[in-house]
């Protein structure tokens, strides 16, 4: 018989911008948008670590496979590498533009990605340099690693790039006129999805280099999500969750519409290897879905600040939920 997951709660000093969790799942780091990064505990709430904030504001964190594998960035220009569970800094390297905003290890822990200003630093696991990508076309608005971690995917205003560790040019460029706000590999890696300012979504098929346009959310498209099989990307942009089936092509097919919250969505994640989706809304509620199953919601968490973060343990047991007044919330999944 498994044994029943605690739920705890804690607080921040304000808005969470990020939540992310150990590879094994002991310890969860929070990020809130100014003052001290903490590291909690997963199961107990426990505070671990207190770490320094990033000057004017911390902007992202990711928990890589290294010892020392928490990076922080934010408006000092630097990216910090720790070990999360005791608070011990490790490095300090500076990102080469004023704020550092977007952060992601490579699958395997090797190469950390960071992105400030037009350019995308490549670090080590003991925070030396190994490239410097760029310059992009305007400032990097997203980044995210291919599930295998063979290639990068970086995006701004006018164009995607797709490199390769150890080259300097990238290996495929995707031009478009618009400003990619958010990026989402399929699992299976058919897909690159991106989440548009001009309130749409595109799928590039990845052996082609195809783009494919879904229009008509009302508002920007900053929330993505896949399944863990890849056949369902999960999107917001409005107070219902838009879920595409990409099965085999989404071109031409309507989408579901889960329809719960009474305000946008503003977070979204799957279950690590399952079917449940959860998102988040301006509402305070967080609902717990199975596309393709149901179309009504499965089970909810009732609040009533603006989710901010959502982020599954990696064994999918806990759910951790940031608002964007600094409350961080741990427990199993409401669903039934």
């Amino acid at each position: 018989m498994s044994r029943p997951q605690r739920s705890w709660r804690a607080e921040l000093a304000n808005h969470v911008v990020c939540l992310t969790w150990s590879p094994d799942g002991r310890w969860l780091a929070a990020v809130p948008v100014e003052g001290p990064i903490l590291v909690f505990e997963g199961e107990t709430g426990r505070v671990a670590a207190e770490l320094l904030g990033h000057g004017f504001g911390n902007t992202a964190a990711s928990w890589g496979r290294s010892p020392g594998g928490l990076a922080t960035a934010g408006q000092d220009g630097m990216v910090r590498l720790w070990r999360g569970e005791s608070g011990e800094l490790l490095v300090e390297t500076p990102g080469g533009a004023t704020w550092m905003e977007h952060l992601d290890w490579r699958p395997d822990g090797s190469v950390l990605a960071a992105a400030g200003g037009r350019h995308v630093l490549l670090l080590g696991p003991q925070g030396e340099i190994l490239r410097r990508l760029g310059p992009h076309p305007s400032t990097v608005s997203a980044l995210a690693w291919e599930p295998n971690g063979e290639s990068l995917a970086s995006a701004g205003y006018g164009e995607m790039l797709r490199w390769r560790v150890g080259e300097d040019e990238p290996m495929a460029r995707y031009p478009w006129t618009g400003s990619v706000l958010t990026i989402a590999w399929s699992p299976d890696r058919r897909f690159i999805a991106t989440g548009d300012q001009d309130c749409t979504v595109h799928f590039w098929i990845t052996k082609t280099g195809q783009s494919l346009m879904m229009s008509g959310y009302p508002t920007k498209v900053r929330q993505l999500a896949w399944d863990a099989n890849g056949r369902w990307l999960a999107t917001g942009g409005a107070p219902a969750v838009t879920v595409w089936d990409c099965r085999k092509s989404p071109e031409g097919t309507t989408p579901q519409s889960l329809e719960g919250h009474e305000a946008a969505v503003t977070a979204l994640s799957y279950e690590p290897a399952g079917p449940m989706l959860a998102s988040g809304g301006a509402d305070g509620a967080v609902l717990f879905w199975l596309p393709g199953k149901k179309t009504r919601a499965i089970g909810e968490l009732q609040g009533k600040v603006s989710v901010s973060q959502l982020a599954w343990a990696p064994d999918g047991s806990r759910i951790a939920i940031g608002t964007e007044r600094g409350v961080v919330h741990v427990g199993p999944p409401e669903a039934r």
